[in-house]
């Protein structure tokens, strides 16, 4: 995986924050997509594509997602996990 040092000019105390800054360049090029971005449409008619999107914590809350589901249980149920999350099982 991606891996980098970060290298303090100071030292950094208990609750102190940390911030990076990743230059000009970068932030302009956040901008214009923030600016251009169009949400994902939908496919197969699951929902709002983008604007379907759930957060990981909600799923968590969610009690009728209360166990986890194979791929066959979820297209068998009326809660199948939303295409933003992935399960996986490396055994």
């Amino acid at each position: 995986g991606l891996m980098f040092d970060i290298i303090a000019t100071k030292d950094i105390l208990p609750g102190d924050e940390v911030f990076i800054s990743y230059g000009s360049e970068w932030e302009d090029a956040w901008n214009q997509h923030v600016d251009e971005w169009i949400p994902v449409p939908s496919e197969g008619g699951r929902g709002e594509g983008a604007r379907d999107h759930i957060y990981v914590e909600e799923i968590n809350n969610d009690k009728s997602y209360s166990k986890i589901l194979t791929i066959d249980e979820q297209k068998k149920t009326k809660h199948p996990y939303p295409k933003n999350l992935e399960t996986a099982c490396y055994y």
